[in-house]
């Protein structure tokens, strides 16, 4: 942050490379805190009805009534 903001003989090539690098770790901070969280969900939403559908496949097996797919 200081090399970003400061304005010395020296440091007009770096500046631009410090806040390059200072928006890439906010935007990767804010995207693994907003995505990773969305997208375990909705992987766990996807696991969990797959789950279901495979008790209620084997739950239709065990009693002998043949499952929707196989019609």
């Amino acid at each position: 942050l200081p090399i970003a903001a400061q304005r010395a003989l020296g440091l007009e090539r770096l500046s631009p490379l410090a806040v390059v690098a200072i928006g890439g770790l906010m935007v990767a901070t804010f995207l693994t805190l907003l995505y990773i969280p969305i997208f375990y969900d909705l992987f766990d939403g996807v696991r969990q009805r797959g789950i279901r559908w495979l008790e209620a496949r084997r739950r239709a097996a065990s009693e002998g009534v043949p499952s929707p797919s196989s019609r």
